[in-house]
């Protein structure tokens, strides 16, 4: 016999074994297989910041967002209750999208809101003393309530009443 043919044969045989197995798969398997993988989402996807959960972690949802409800998320930015219903930037761990990470939130006309007045003051603290410092120009807080300004030259200016207030007062 030629080898050409013994190997065709070989072949014929290895394809016939092969489909008897692959027969033996049953339709379910197959049904199964096919519902069990899961489509991958690469790149930035624009979604919505719906709300919190009890645990304080954000919920979004997207138009790719097959599960029918909002996903808990991770965040790489502060996010806040006045942040709910705007647009936020998507990347997805391990690119699964039910694995959701905000980057980020989208920017517009409609949402360059001043910020509330909460927001408006920041806090800094420090157990004994703040110290600021540019240049030659210090401003120093200290825990007992002293307060130190010094520079070459300091002024106050008032478009109303400018007052001084002490138990006593020393001008020069």
């Amino acid at each position: 016999m030629h080898p050409s043919k013994k190997q065709n044969r070989i072949d014929t045989q290895r394809n016939e074994k092969n489909e008897k197995e692959t027969d033996s798969v049953g339709i379910i398997d197959i049904i199964t297989a096919n519902t069990e993988q899961s489509y991958k989402i690469e790149g930035i996807v624009v979604g919505q910041l719906v709300g919190f959960e009890h645990t304080k972690n954000p919920l979004v949802d997207f138009k790719k967002n097959v599960t029918g409800r909002p996903l808990s998320a991770r965040a790489t930015v502060a996010l806040s209750e006045t942040h709910v219903g705007r647009d936020v930037a998507l990347m997805f761990e391990e690119c699964n999208p039910k694995k959701p990470v905000i980057i980020g939130l989208m920017h517009s006309e409609e949402n360059q809101t001043e910020a509330p007045p909460d927001e408006q003051i920041k806090t800094i603290s420090a157990e004994n003393a703040i110290l600021f410092r540019c240049g030659k120009s210090t401003l120093l807080l200290k825990k007992d309530g002293t307060i130190e300004i010094s520079g070459k030259n300091i002024v106050a200016r008032a478009s109303g009443q400018n007052t001084i207030k002490g138990a006593v007062v020393h001008i020069n």
